[in-house]
């Protein structure tokens, strides 16, 4: 008997590993998603024999991705297996009426999951819930839908992964710029505004100044003035104390 393969779709990478590990323990081949609208791409391809889904992920949950499975005639003999943290009887009657064929409590006795699938998986001859489609006869896949698949999911993998390494970069060069716009402009008003001060100020001191440096001005203008009137004083005094003095030089020099 061949190995069955179980897709585990959770955006929780921590949880896929726990679920990976519980699931190869019990035998079986586990294949992973990190997102619903992943699983949906990968799951016509891959064709796990059974798909264990968390139910609250961003983007698609467990159950509308469950109703994406069984409204298609590729997918709906696919059994879907939804966890989910607050199982009540509410979230029961929903996922089953959108495909799920059975509900599991996060945090319950992992065995359990096991033995549900060894149940789903021996009994796949059952028809899905009255409300879901009837199952019809899948087509058998070939080699280059298997590659196809493979890659597929390696592809997304990888994108994932690189925008998971990418983003805080990206994230990081936007702030840095904002940071640098908001810095520009922030040093323009600052620029701005100590322009307007200096002119306001200088314009106040005038006024406040022009009365006293009329003054100042007056003041050593009068003090020149004066200095200038007394130095002609003595000047014109020495030069008549000169004239003065020659009749008398010139009576010496007779005598």
């Amino acid at each position: 008997m061949s190995q069955h393969t179980i897709l585990v779709v959770d955006d929780s990478p921590s949880a896929r590993l726990v679920t990976r590990r519980l699931l190869e323990g019990c035998g079986y081949r586990v294949e992973e998603a990190g997102a619903a609208e992943i699983a949906l791409r990968v799951i016509p391809v891959l064709r796990p024999d059974a798909v264990v889904m968390d139910n609250l992920m961003p983007g698609m949950d467990g159950c509308d991705a469950a109703l994406e499975l069984a409204s298609s005639t590729l997918t709906s003999s696919i059994p879907v297996v939804l966890v989910s943290a607050g199982v009540d009887e509410g979230l029961e009657r929903r996922a089953r009426s959108f495909g799920v064929r059975a509900v599991v409590r996060k945090g319950d006795d992992p065995r359990q999951l096991c033995r549900l699938l060894d149940d789903l998986l021996s009994a796949r001859s059952i028809p899905l819930h009255a409300e879901a489609p009837a199952p019809q006869p899948d087509p058998a896949p070939s080699d280059a839908d298997v590659w196809a698949g493979d890659a597929a999911r390696r592809v997304a993998e990888t994108l994932a992964g690189v925008l998971a390494e990418q983003l805080p970069a990206l994230m990081r060069r936007h702030l840095e710029q904002a940071l640098a716009a908001s810095e520009a402009a922030l040093r323009a008003d600052l620029e701005r505004l100590s322009g307007d001060l200096a002119t306001q100020l200088t314009s106040r001191l005038q006024e406040g100044l022009a009365p006293q440096l009329g003054g100042l001005v007056r003041a050593t203008l009068e003090q020149a003035a004066q200095r200038q009137a007394r130095a002609l004083e003595a000047g014109l005094l020495d030069l008549l104390g000169g004239v003065r003095a020659r009749p008398e030089s010139a009576r010496r020099a007779r005598h």
